[in-house]
C-alpha cells in the first residue's frame, strides 16, 4: 500500500511543477511584450520631460538669498574669467555665515563641469578672500553707493 502511494505523489508533484512551469511560460510570453511597452512609454515620457526641461533651462538663475542680492553683481565680475573675457564659473548658490565672516559659493566650471564649494574668509581690510584653495578670489564686499 506504501509503494502505491509514492508513485502517486511523485505524479502529483510532476504535474504541479509541469503546470507551474506552464503557468511561468505564459507569464513571460504574454506578460513581456506587455512590459516592453510599459517600458516603452515610461522612457518616451522621461525622454520627453528632460527635453522640455532642457529647452527652459537657457541659463539656471544663482540661488541667493534676498539679503545678498545686491553681492550678486559683484561676486560674478569678480570671479576669475577665461582668456576670451568670459566667465569661467557659473555661480550656483551664494551663502553667508551669520557671522559674516565666511562667503560660500557654490560654483561650477563651465556648463557641464562638477559643482564645488569656494570658501572665502572675510580678512582684516573687509574682503572676502579664498584661502587654501587653487582659485585665487577676491571679492570685495559692496559699498553703500552701489
Amino acid at each position: 500500500m506504501e509503494q502505491s502511494e509514492k508513485p502517486e505523489t511523485n505524479t502529483r508533484k510532476s504535474l504541479f511543477s509541469i503546470v507551474a512551469l506552464l503557468g511561468i511560460l505564459m507569464l513571460v510570453i504574454y506578460g513581456s511584450p506587455l512590459l516592453k511597452e510599459k517600458l516603452r512609454e515610461y522612457s518616451d515620457k522621461k525622454a520627453s520631460e528632460e527635453q522640455e526641461s532642457a529647452e527652459t533651462e537657457v541659463s539656471p538663475q544663482p540661488q541667493v538669498p534676498e539679503a545678498l542680492t545686491q553681492w550678486l553683481p559683484l561676486v560674478t565680475e569678480q570671479l576669475p574669467k577665461l582668456d576670451n573675457g568670459s566667465a569661467r564659473y557659473q555661480l550656483r548658490h551664494l551663502r553667508m555665515n551669520d557671522d559674516q565672516s565666511c562667503l560660500l559659493l557654490d560654483l561650477q566650471e563651465g556648463e557641464h563641469g562638477r559643482p564645488f564649494d569656494l570658501i572665502l574668509e572675510r580678512d582684516q581690510f573687509g574682503r572676502y578672500i579664498s584661502r587654501d584653495s587653487d582659485i585665487p578670489v577676491k571679492i570685495y564686499p559692496p559699498t553703500e553707493g552701489h
